[in-house]
């Protein structure tokens, strides 16, 4: 059956299975998703430029409100046997119809979203929704069991790129792990509508780590046609069917919802991971060993790439003396990074495909992405079902992109995924927050006495023992506003309280008072910073207290 192309296709040429004919699971499953811990998280915004570190701020509080759910979820992936499967125009399909799995199902639904027909005056995108909708209500029974033994098929495997580590190893490889899993006996296709040739990592990464598959794997490239196949079915993209996929809605509160719509794809994507994943993790952990020793890694890029980490130096003198050791995963084996960092307690990086490697973190380990805003609107969330199956902790710095203007947010088309540029107060920061993580009571015993000696008015004790303690308490704002309390002169005050305005821009007693000691001291750089924060936390609130001051908006006059 041929499939039209993408610009031509209706919503009906999108496979449904349970309704949609010629797919059955090879064997008879249980496709309720296992509920886990939630993924763990935090971000510092540590962005040079007030109205783009407010922006990143703001964006990263409405990931947290909106985007994570109160509990993880392993959604199942199962093998299904199609009648007709093929590959067009870089996508799978079954009997002639767009197939909805894994990370490549969500491609071709952007891809439709952007190039398909408007249907009865519907865009492409809602037209598909609704269609989407109307198939949950009528698809009611359970997916039809294949009726013969069928693991002699080819078992055909999507493959977005051969030339992205982070894309292959995430979304195809794990597959591998379903043939071990159901017994599959035939050949096992590689399948990409790209002709270019896959880069060396991906036979490294067959060699290592399924050795057995070797004789079996083909690398298959361009549009074709595989006949009557084995498919992996990621149950995630299906969600929306309570028939078919039961129990999501336990994994929020208010629930899960069951629109199909594409945020909701993407909250899904945000908040779990596909069982292979999890499969993959435990198969190479079973075949590298429990590591000796625990182990605190910076990781650094050989290459002269365009993606750069300014101010890296400083950082990596910051972290020396708490035991971290630079590493290059450039001169590692696949082996040799999966080990590497299998011991680590904690990794510090850039955002890039080289994070893949934090699946194969130990549980608890502190991962840490030197990130931006530009990857926060553009890539949030795709590292997320790493971090779930590891059980890390995953700390995102945000910080300048390594571009000329601080104050611009470069644009991927034009200027690609940038790197980062650290300042000194951001490298302070997030030394000190990567401290306390790894002596938690050391810092919180620190906090405590600082707390006491604020609340008991002891200034110069106070002072003594913020200085005897900032490389351990520097991230948390409290430390600022505290030095703010003993500050010996006005513009010490105002440098204290602007760096506790830097972590804590909601703080609504902390943006009132930096305003006021701002308009006494005559300085409208912090009273139109501690503004701005304060409006976008909360405009009437902001706007009262101007009017309750007799302040202008304006700013602090001549």
């Amino acid at each position: 059956m041929s499939t039209p192309e993408i610009a031509k296709a209706l919503p009906t040429d999108f496979f449904i299975p349970g309704l949609d004919p010629g797919f059955a699971l090879v064997r008879a499953e249980d496709l309720t998703p296992r509920l886990i811990p939630p993924l763990q998280t935090e971000g510092l915004t540590l962005v040079t430029d007030v109205e783009q570190r407010l922006r990143t701020f703001g964006e990263w509080l409405g990931v947290r409100q909106t985007r994570l759910w109160a509990q993880g979820v392993a959604f199942p992936t199962v093998l299904c046997v199609a009648d007709d499967v093929g590959m067009m125009s870089n996508h799978l399909t079954v009997c002639g119809k767009y197939f909805l799995s894994s990370a490549g199902g969500t491609r071709v639904r952007n891809r439709y979203a952007a190039a398909g027909p408007t249907v009865d005056g519907l865009t492409p995108d809602k037209a598909l929704i609704a269609y989407l909708n109307d198939c949950a209500a009528r698809n009611t029974a359970p997916l039809p069991v294949a009726t013969e033994d069928v693991r002699h098929l080819p078992f055909v495997i999507e493959v977005k790129n051969f030339g992205n580590f982070y894309h292959f190893t995430k979304e195809s490889f794990p597959l591998l792990t379903l043939v071990e899993r159901y017994g599959l006996t035939g050949p096992i296709v590689l399948a990409t509508g790209s002709r270019a040739q896959a880069a060396g990592f991906v036979q490294n990464l067959i060699d290592t780590w399924f050795p057995d598959l070797v004789p079996r794997i083909e690398i298959r490239r361009g549009w074709g046609n595989y006949g009557r196949s084995l498919v992996a079915l990621d149950t995630a993209h299906f969600r929306y069917q309570a028939a078919l996929v039961p129990g999501i809605e336990a994994a929020n509160d208010p629930p899960v919802a069951r629109d199909p719509d594409r945020r909701g794809v993407y909250a899904a994507a945000a908040n779990s991971f596909e069982e292979p994943v999890d499969a993959l993790r435990r198969h190479v952990h079973a075949r590298i060993g429990s590591p000796d020793r625990k182990r605190r890694l910076y990781v650094k890029r050989r290459s002269d790439r365009v993606r750069g980490v300014l101010g890296e130096e400083r950082l990596l003198d910051r972290l020396a003396p708490l035991g971290f050791e630079t590493v290059f995963f450039e001169d590692m084996t696949v082996r040799e990074q999966a080990a590497t960092v299998a011991s680590a307690e904690c990794l510090v990086t850039l955002h890039g495909a080289g994070m893949t490697n934090m699946l194969f973190v130990p549980p608890g380990c502190l991962t840490v992405e030197l990130s931006n805003c530009q990857t926060l609107l553009s890539r949030y969330g795709d590292f997320n079902p790493l971090a779930l199956s590891a059980g890390a902790f995953y700390l995102h710095a945000f910080m300048d992109h390594d571009f000329p203007d601080p104050s611009a947010l470069p644009i991927y088309s034009k200027h690609g995924l940038r790197g980062v540029s650290m300042s000194d107060f951001a490298v302070d920061v997030l030394a000190s927050r990567i401290h306390a993580h790894l002596v938690p009571d050391m810092a919180e015993r620190a906090l405590e006495e600082c707390r006491a000696l604020n609340s008991e008015g002891q200034a110069d004790p106070l002072r003594e023992a913020l200085a005897r303690h900032e490389t351990l308490i520097f991230h948390d704002a409290d430390t600022h506003v505290w030095h703010a309390n003993c500050a010996p002169t006005p513009e010490d005050t105002l440098l204290h309280l602007r760096r506790a305005l830097h972590l804590a821009p909601r703080r609504l007693p902390l943006l009132k008072r930096a305003m006021t000691v701002a308009h006494k001291a005559r300085n409208n750089a912090v009273f139109q910073e501690a503004l701005a924060a304060f409006l976008q936390a909360g405009p009437r609130r902001a706007q009262a207290f101007l009017e309750e001051k007799g302040w202008s908006a304006e700013g602090i006059g001549p």
